[in-house]
């Protein structure tokens, strides 16, 4: 089995030339995301107990606002659910 955990410090993590690294700004975005859906909702509408939105939800926000995600793709004719499904990978 491959361990995914990811820890906390990994949002901080960065390169030798003082930028974060490509994981790192993949977490921060995730976790900016979870901002993002949250404005949206008041506090009765979240539930801990189940996510209120999808991998394909968030894999879409990524592929439109991750730079690392916008510079693979820009350009080239790549179908939105095909972006989605690399996100999986």
């Amino acid at each position: 089995m491959i361990d995914t955990s990811v820890v906390l410090s990994s949002i901080f993590q960065k390169n030798s030339n003082d930028t974060y690294t490509s994981n790192a700004v993949l977490c921060q975005d995730i976790l900016r995301y979870s901002l993002v859906i949250a404005k949206d909702q008041t506090p009765e509408e979240v539930n801990n107990e189940r996510p209120n939105f999808t991998h394909r939800d968030l894999a879409k926000w990524l592929i439109e606002n991750n730079p690392e995600f916008v510079t693979l793709y820009k350009g080239r004719d790549i179908k939105d659910s095909d972006k989605i499904e690399n996100t999986l990978t």
